[in-house]
């Protein structure tokens, strides 16, 4: 088990209220809480943003709920996207949304605080820019998870959440199901059942086990059939602060392993002398990867980016649209008939789906561009209304596409296909991330105390992310983050209105805490 160590932090002599806050935080050993005797108030599921969300909001405004709270963390230390922290990449959203600001612009875990503590306030203002690198973001929810390792287990794989009812100490009859039994065992050693596996209980969870990455049918049949064929690489980059195991396919990866991947990318590379590498998706984070591949491998590596739309689409981060991310447009979205939100959720994914912002969208094209001039190589092939259809390997190892390609007519209905074959050296799939329950055996055990046999467990949950359980017999709360885009809209996912997603359920599972100032 692998946890940050915590340190005070220095504060603006203005936030005597914020540094005693800090100062409160939990001090009880861990080993004295979980037991059915003792249980936590809550356990989560993961400590990734949402879960740091509700840790600060608890930290602000009722420190000493810390005391009976547990996190736990398959990763070995607080990590945001580490596979996608490319030197210079910036934030999509505004600083201001931050952990605390939206909430409390007094909290100590504004942005701008965390900035002051690290001496760069002064010289981040001079930028005028609302967008911090996201490498300088990563750093600045390290710094808030710093102040809760006595709350975090790292390197640890919850295995289920089931329904425990306690005996009664009289006439030994269940008293209905008032707590959750948790297990879990070291993420290296998860199989169900082992002898490492340890139970807690806890009164409610939380479950924060983020998106899982997406691969098109065909990629994940291939990379299933070709489980055997990986590659271990640990990435040291000490700059990054990266230092996690990342078990690679040889031949398809997912953009989340990016970074982890370069190293070993430019390793193969060097052993040929042409090297083409293919990037699957029209999204931000392909547009991210092909310029970074340009950037920093030599010239002789290829790039071609894969995608179904005729053109790259930019996202539309104007203000009257971003009102969608506003925290009262989810109460809209929310309360809206299925159909109905359903297609307001379609109409708005230009927002965040499948789009590139503006800057680097003309960064693309300006490299195509260049690639006309005299002495230079082509290098960036952009494939557009190519649809994926079949994936396998060929004899001589490379990863090979059937792709249609389908192009309207500019004055007919008629649509003209055609298939062709593109063979690459390795293929990275920005496809995305699957942020939905219907896979997730998690809950598997609360199945039958739903209100419906519905297996969408986010059709199910309150405006407050709380699962719809019988009351008659369950009494423990289980709260879903992350998972419900279908009935909270778009932000449900994103960082935007994390600060206040965190303060509602902390005033759920603690609804007379007090305040820092009181």
């Amino acid at each position: 088990m692998l946890s940050r160590s915590s340190s005070q932090q220095s504060f603006p002599a203005s936030s005597a209220s914020s540094r005693s806050s800090l100062s409160s935080l939990s001090t009880v050993g861990q080993d004295q809480l979980g037991s059915e005797l003792h249980p936590y108030d809550f356990i989560c599921v993961g400590f990734g943003p949402s879960a740091l969300s509700i840790a600060i909001a608890l930290a602000d405004t009722a420190p000493h709920a810390l005391d009976k709270v547990l996190f736990l963390e398959k990763q070995n230390r607080f990590m945001w996207h580490g596979g996608m922290l490319i030197p210079a990449s910036r934030m999509q959203i505004s600083f201001i949304k931050d952990f605390a600001t939206q909430r409390d612009p007094t909290s100590p875990f504004t942005f701008l605080n965390f900035l002051h503590s690290r001496g760069r306030l002064i010289d981040f203002v001079n930028q005028a820019n609302f967008y911090p690198l996201r490498e300088e973001y990563q750093e600045y929810m390290s710094w808030c998870a710093d102040h809760f390792s006595k709350q975090v287990v790292y390197n640890t794989n919850v295995l289920s959440v089931t329904p425990f009812a306690p005996k009664k100490k009289n006439d030994g009859e269940s008293g209905g199901i008032r707590l959750l039994r948790v297990t879990s065992a070291c993420s290296e050693d998860d199989v169900p059942g082992n002898e490492n596996a340890r139970t807690r209980y806890a009164r409610n969870a939380i479950i924060c086990t983020g998106g899982r990455p997406r691969f098109p049918e065909c990629l994940k049949q291939l990379r299933t059939k070709y489980a055997y064929n990986t590659v271990r690489y640990v990435n040291t980059d000490q700059r990054q602060g990266l230092g996690t195991n990342a078990v690679l396919q040889s031949m398809i990866a997912h953009s989340s392993d990016f970074i982890y991947l370069i190293p070993y990318l430019q390793s193969r590379a060097a052993k040929k002398q042409s090297f083409k590498i293919g990037v699957l998706g029209s999204g931000q984070s392909a547009a991210e990867i092909v310029l970074h591949i340009l950037a920093a491998f030599p010239d002789f590596v290829n790039v071609e980016m894969i995608f179904s739309s005729r053109a790259l689409r930019p996202a539309d981060d104007t203000p009257f649209v971003n009102e969608i991310f506003n925290p009262s447009a989810v109460d809209a979205i929310y309360s809206l008939p299925q159909a109905i939100r359903q297609r307001l959720i379609c109409e708005d994914k230009d927002t965040n789906y499948g789009v590139v912002r503006a800057q680097l969208i003309e960064k693309l094209y300006e490299e195509l561009y260049s690639q006309k001039l005299p002495g230079h190589r082509k290098r960036l092939t952009l494939l557009s209304s190519r649809t994926l259809k079949e994936a396998s390997i060929s004899d001589n190892g490379s990863v090979s596409l059937s792709l249609s390609n389908s192009i309207s007519g500019e004055h007919t209905e008629a649509i003209n296909e055609s298939s062709e074959r593109k063979e690459y050296d390795y293929l990275i799939a920005a496809t995305g991330y699957d942020r939905t329950f219907e896979n997730e055996s998690l809950l598997s055990g609360l199945k039958k105390y739903m209100n419906t046999s519905n297996e969408n467990y986010a059709s199910f949950v309150t405006r407050e992310y709380r699962l719809k359980l019988d009351e008659r017999l369950v009494t423990a709360g289980v709260w879903i983050q992350g998972l419900c885009e279908d009935t909270h809209g778009l932000s449900d996912s994103l960082l935007s209105i994390m600060a206040i997603r965190g303060e509602i359920i902390a005033d759920q599972i603690f609804p007379h805490k007090k305040g820092r100032s009181e």
